[in-house]
């Protein structure tokens, strides 16, 4: 018979004889219970949670006879489980029937086997059957077996449990504690884990300074989830791209550099100097900073689904969640977070998704979607911390166009976007990047090689057959900005017979690629080919090719001419970073057409100085020339008050300016300009007073670090009311006791 008895008890007749049945609360043992292993420890084995799969698929007939066999032969965990598991998805039937009564006495026999995560879900089970009772005694004993389940941390009690006590106003601290618990035990990306970090983020707004928290828990609940499951269907990540400033955008096209960096406006509010508008453009701090991020298109209830709106999920949000899904899934991530409105653009048919600047170098991803023409009402949720001393933060960005964009930009109240927005993520001082690898490679292999075993892989597996097919709805799976893809990407692509592609698809510069353009990117790449062989790739009509030509680190001297006028930016971009690049090169590409080609002119050692000098007199692309040991300090000094504050900071970390003009940027608005001169080693000494006493951590925090302090300067550093600060200067032997 084992340790525990495999036969359930005799069911009884009816409804209320089932429920009747349970024993009391009061009568339960929780001690013990408590000390009993867990089966999940005790090793179930994948055959019984395939069942449990079986049954969750749809196919409970063909799972029940499973079910059964294994109460009957199976290992203990495994018969433990299954009883509880068949329990719960008989009690699923109609109220009163047969199967209904034996779920309910199944559930009971579960509650005596010798596992304590078994025996809890058979509780919580049980609880809820009793609570929806028409007898008040049946109802007290179910409020019994509920606290019994949160006792021994039963999931799903923890967290529902934790919801109704919000719902009938206690936002006590242990149920706070519950919310933290039931997050520790979820299983980490599924649907009841962000319940939990939704109801949670009701106790981690208490910190936060008003107006944020009182607009926060008001805006929170404003939308109706209903709308998700009324207006979407299905959502499909369409690909992921990389931020590398900290800062993510939506627009209706693509641009390019901005020498004032409106791109880093929070909240947006247009730019003069570039295309970027209002009607075209929109920007946030990409949740806690540089990554990878997912972009999901949503689909209407349509006949022939249309991509009406469209989402990038920052922090942890799309954590577990399935490449394509029911939209209504969504809803569950974005109710951690409050909507706030952030404005409107206009779309002819594409929304893009990028970091904000599109401008750090030709392999940045940027997705882009194919969606419904018209105006986008765009949205950003709003998280609550996630860490201690920390600010709200954009939890996901989105644009969402008709019915459902009009409904969206009624319920979300009104927001102060300038004062909301300046004590978040728009604090002066806030750091929302960090330094990153380059991870477009991986993040487009990626893209292609997502699961496709997937449970709800029929959305990505249209997506593949349809660029396969030269479906135009495909086209910008991979964005068409350029990527430099990796062998493995490239093998992928092979094995996939996309070998000859659309050149609208894959060639920006408008080049039809041969056939089995992966193959000759290979070979390119491949340090065995010749030198004649890499003469003929470099005149191949594929960019991506000469590209690889372009990069190697052996090409062949008399090479270099012929890719440094190629028609491919990339291609230039390549020739200009190469050490060897000589004078007579850099000079010929200063007025290239490209702004990153010219961005690498400007900081490459061997650019002649008079091509820095003219850069500077003409402030294009300031801040490499402001960069490059080679400018002279004096092409700079009119660059002191140029609005890109990158400029700025690099100016500022230059020891070789003079003292008067290191001293100016010590009352610089910006803190990243006051973070770096803090290191600059000819920091002059009334500039080092200044910085001590600046009202910014991390600009305290550089200083501190600065090897050419006076000894007034580290004792003033020594008092510092942060704990970092004072360690940082305690080991210096000119530090005061």
């Amino acid at each position: 018979m084992g340790l525990f008895n495999r036969q359930q008890a005799a069911a009884p007749q009816s409804a209320h004889e089932a429920l009747a049945q349970v024993p009391q609360a009061s009568t339960v043992d929780v001690a013990r219970i408590r000390r009993l292993p867990y089966a999940a420890d005790s090793g179930i084995s994948d055959e019984a949670f395939a069942v449990l799969n079986l049954a969750l698929s749809g196919d409970f007939d063909a799972a029940e006879p499973e079910f059964r066999a294994l109460m009957r032969s199976g290992s203990e965990p495994d018969a433990a489980f299954a009883m509880g598991e068949l329990g719960v998805f008989l009690t699923e039937r109609p109220q009163g029937s047969p199967d209904w009564v034996e779920g309910i006495s199944l559930l009971c026999s579960t509650m005596e086997v010798p596992y304590r995560d078994v025996v809890a879900t058979a509780t919580w089970n049980l609880a809820e059957m009793l609570t929806h009772a028409d007898d008040e005694a049946l109802r007290r004993n179910g409020d019994g077996y509920a606290a019994i389940a949160v006792q021994l941390e039963e999931k799903t009690a923890l967290l529902v449990s934790a919801e109704r006590a919000i719902d009938g106003g206690d936002e006590s601290d242990e149920i706070r504690r519950r919310l933290d618990r039931a997050l520790q035990v979820l299983d980490e990306g599924s649907g009841y884990w962000h319940r939990a970090k939704a109801a949670l983020s009701i106790f981690e707004s208490r910190d936060q300074d008003e107006p944020m928290r009182s607009w926060f828990l008001e805006a929170r609940s404003s939308v109706d989830p209903d709308i998700w499951q009324e207006l979407l269907s299905y959502y499909v990540v369409q690909g992921m791209f990389n931020v590398e400033g900290g800062h993510a955008s939506v627009s209706s096209r693509l641009f390019g550099d901005c020498d004032g960096a409106c791109y880093y406006q929070s909240p947006y509010a247009g730019c003069g100097t570039c295309a970027r508008t209002l009607d075209n453009f929109n920007e946030v701090a990409a949740g806690m900073g540089d990554g990878v991020y997912p972009v999901l298109a949503l689909l209407d209830r349509s006949d022939e689904p249309r991509c009406i709106a469209g989402v990038a999920l920052f922090q942890d949000a799309f954590t577990g969640m399935p490449r394509a899904g029911y939209a209504g899934d969504l809803w569950t991530i974005l109710s951690r977070g409050a909507p706030m409105v952030l404005g409107r653009i206009h779309s002819d048919g594409e929304l893009y998704f990028s970091d904000s600047s599109v401008s750090y170098d030709g392999g940045d991803l940027v997705v882009d979607l194919n969606v419904v023409p018209g105006e986008y009402v765009v949205v950003v949720w709003v998280a609550t911390p996630q860490a201690m001393d920390d600010t709200m933060r954009p939890l996901a960005l989105g644009a969402f166009s008709g019915d459902l964009g009009q409904r969206l930009a009624r319920e979300i109240p009104e927001a102060d976007l300038a004062e909301l927005i300046s004590g978040m993520w728009g604090k002066p001082d806030l750091m929302v990047h960090s330094h990153m690898m380059r991870v477009q490679e991986a993040v487009a292999a990626d893209n292609w090689e997502a699961d496709r075993e997937d449970y709800y892989a029929r959305g990505l597996s249209w997506i593949i057959q349809s660029a396969e097919a030269g479906g135009e709805e495909a086209a910008d799976f991979l964005r068409g900005e350029p990527i430099d893809f990796d062998d493995a990407l490239l093998e992928a692509m092979s094995r996939r017979g996309l070998r000859t592609l659309k050149a609208s698809w894959w060639e920006p510069t408008g080049n039809a690629p041969t056939d089995d353009f992966c193959s000759a990117v290979v070979m390119a790449r491949d340090d065995a080919t010749s030198h004649q062989q890499l003469y003929d790739l470099a005149r191949h009509p594929s960019a991506f090719v000469r590209r690889a030509v372009a990069a190697r680190s052996d090409l062949p001297p008399d090479l270099l001419g012929d890719l440094v006028t190629d028609t491919d930016e990339i291609v230039r971009w390549h020739i200009v970073v190469r050490p060897e690049t000589s004078p007579e090169m850099l000079a010929a590409l200063a007025d290239d057409p490209s702004i990153e080609v010219r961005a690498a002119v400007a900081g490459h050692e061997n650019t002649p100085v008079a091509v820095l000098e003219r850069y500077a007199g003409e402030r294009r692309s300031s801040a490499a020339v402001a960069s490059n040991a080679a400018t002279p300090p004096s092409a700079l000094l009119h660059l002191v008050d140029e609005p890109a504050p990158a400029t700025r900071a690099a100016i500022a970390s230059r020891s070789d300016m003079p003292a008067e003009t290191l001293v100016v940027f010590a009352s610089d608005p910006s803190p990243d300009v006051r973070r770096s001169l803090a290191g600059n080693s000819s920091l002059p000494v009334e500039a080092q007073r200044a910085l001590a006493r600046d009202e910014g951590l991390w600009v305290r925090s550089a200083l501190a670090r600065n090897p050419s302090l006076t000894d007034d300067i580290v004792a003033i550093l020594a008092r510092d009311p942060d704990d970092l600060i004072r360690s940082t200067v305690a080991d210096r032997e000119n530090c005061p006791p």
